[in-house]
């Protein structure tokens, strides 16, 4: 009994260096491009069904009225559809983004005089809390890189 507390308290006071220093992870997000998603955007009592582009604009497919049968259309995400108030979101527009709202009908409105942002300094410092781009085509995906204690540095 007494040899086996002994090696326990040896086991923590001696644990090596390296392990009080193991690196600490940090989240991250990384933009992943998915132009195979498709998606639906609401346009008055039509649902319009197809992809984006590279460039975030829409390539329609199909077509169905709002509440109607869908069995036969791919499934999909209607991207554009914000009931009850408007909500801030950016649209992609050539890598540029348009700062602006979201109707209730699905309609957007930009922010008149708002400067743009690149994508790159969005994609920079993307957070979950981050205004949405909702013509985005892709997401962002979480990744854990490792942080070094010494410094604080990657």
């Amino acid at each position: 009994m007494w040899l086996r507390r002994q090696l326990l308290a040896a086991s923590v006071f001696l644990l090596p260096v390296s392990a009080w220093t193991a690196p600490i992870p940090a989240s991250e997000y990384v933009f992943v491009r998915d132009l195979d998603r498709w998606v639906g955007v609401l346009r008055g009592e039509w649902v319009l069904v197809g992809k984006l582009d590279a460039d975030g604009n829409f390539k329609e497919h199909y077509q169905y009225r709002f509440g109607s049968g869908t069995s036969l259309i791919p499934m999909h995400a209607v991207i554009n559809v914000h009931p009850i108030k408007r909500r801030p979101v950016y649209e992609l527009r050539s890598f540029r983004l348009i700062k602006g709202v979201m109707m209730p009908g699905g309609r957007f409105v930009p922010d008149p005089g708002d400067s743009v942002l690149t994508f790159e300094e969005y994609k920079s410092k993307y957070t979950p809390a981050s205004v949405p781009i909702w013509n985005l085509p892709g997401y962002f995906k979480k990744v854990e890189k490792p942080m070094d204690t010494k410094d604080g540095k990657e």
